[in-house]
């Protein structure tokens, strides 16, 4: 008969603590307290290798997986954080718990990593009570997420009066939507407020998504740009093919339309100057993007 050999030994210590609830003063109190130990405590040096102190945290995580993305293996990332903090003792677990971590991390499916995402946005939270995170499950799946980082909410606080989020992008694996809320700052860089992975472009999806920016940040925008089918994006390329090429009626456009600093009836007399300028009266997708303005 095979006996599994054990790394501990149960002494039967008898060491405690006993604590009694006091109804008067809705208070705990130490009512026992045994101190004397029948074993040998940990040394001081040897306290990271206690389970516990084993127990990774997001931070160690965290680091494992952005040395992960960088083609470092679990071993050599162990090494790196025990001489950037100064010794073994002072990391939690041992290269053996770095590898655990690192292969579950490989290995995650289906709805696991839905799980693995909402852990990680839960212990976000915890180490940055700004960071917000929200999301919906439908029969017993991941349906939809939105999050913002400190970061993100400071953007929108400081430049939010105008917000785009473009719904085009799908990841290749599991087939939910991509969905980033941009903004611009005075630099005239993009900075962002926000981010979401929706699994349908229905009503009801972006009824939550919505929701949701706005549970986060507390106000509303002053402009939404929403973009439009992808191959619109092409479209003002291919407007007037000569007059394009011909002229610098591209750029005159832009400048227009991402001008923050003039009223409606300005930019709608611009408009209609730049359309006759360059005779573009019967241009259908132009026409189609003015009449939609108002969104």
């Amino acid at each position: 008969m095979y006996v599994r050999q054990k790394t501990f030994t149960v002494t039967d210590c008898k060491a405690h603590v006993g604590v009694s609830f006091c109804r008067e003063t809705c208070n705990f109190i130490l009512s026992k307290f045994v101190e004397d130990h029948n074993h040998c405590l940990v040394d001081t040096f040897n306290r990271d290798l206690t389970k516990i102190s084993r127990k990774l945290s997001f931070s160690t995580k965290k680091f494992i997986h952005q040395m992960s993305l960088n083609r470092v293996g679990p071993t050599v990332a162990h090494r790196l954080l025990v001489s950037i903090k100064g010794g073994h003792h002072n990391v939690r677990g041992t290269p053996i718990d770095f590898k655990n971590f690192y292969n579950g991390m490989r290995i995650f499916i289906g709805d696991r990593d839905s799980q693995l995402v909402i852990d990680w946005l839960k212990d976000c939270y915890e180490c940055c009570p700004e960071f917000f995170f929200d999301f919906t499950v439908g029969n017993g799946k991941l349906r939809s997420i939105f999050w913002a980082d400190e970061i993100s909410k400071l953007n929108y606080k400081a430049f939010g009066h105008i917000l785009a989020f473009d719904a085009t992008y799908q990841t290749n694996r599991y087939k939910m939507i991509f969905v980033p809320f941009t903004g611009v700052d005075h630099h005239k860089k993009c900075v962002t407020f926000g981010a979401a992975l929706i699994s349908s472009e229905t009503i009801d999806s972006y009824k939550w998504l919505i929701q949701s920016f706005l549970n986060c940040h507390g106000q509303q925008p002053k402009l939404v740009l929403s973009d439009q089918d992808p191959s619109m994006r092409q479209a003002l390329v291919q407007v007037s093919g000569d007059v394009i090429e011909n002229t610098n009626v591209s750029s005159r456009i832009h400048r227009l339309v991402w001008n923050m600093f003039i009223t409606p009836d300005t930019f709608e007399s611009r408009w209609h100057y730049l359309i006759q300028k360059f005779g573009l009266q019967d241009n259908e997708w132009l026409n189609d993007m003015f009449e939609i303005r108002d969104r």
